[in-house]
């Protein structure tokens, strides 16, 4: 069973320079633990190491950006999922699923 996180990044042009950037998800399930993407899969949110369910590069250009990220995992069951995202420190949007 996989996810799919759509993130539309905007308002974000006063908060960085173009260029290469790396957009992480955290998939959070029913129980409070997060769906890691691995054992490296680790980023630093204001000051703690954190783990993360999936990443995706992309190139900003300070417009409007709409973003995929793919994660797949063994095991997901019904309950509510919280979906996180984050770019360059900044924890830039989030959403609720709910899966029967």
């Amino acid at each position: 069973i996989g996810f799919s996180a759509f993130c539309g990044c905007s308002g974000l042009a006063e908060l960085t320079i173009p260029g290469k950037r790396n957009v992480y998800v955290r998939i959070v399930g029913p129980d409070g633990a997060v769906l890691s993407g691995g054992a490296d899969s680790i980023m630093e949110f204001e000051g703690d190491m954190i783990s993360y369910s999936a990443e995706r590069e992309v190139d900003y250009d300070n417009k409007d950006l709409d973003v995929s990220v793919f994660f797949n995992y063994d095991g997901i069951t019904s309950g509510l999922y919280k979906v996180e995202v984050y770019m360059d420190g900044y924890h830039i949007g989030e959403a609720e699923l709910a899966l029967r």
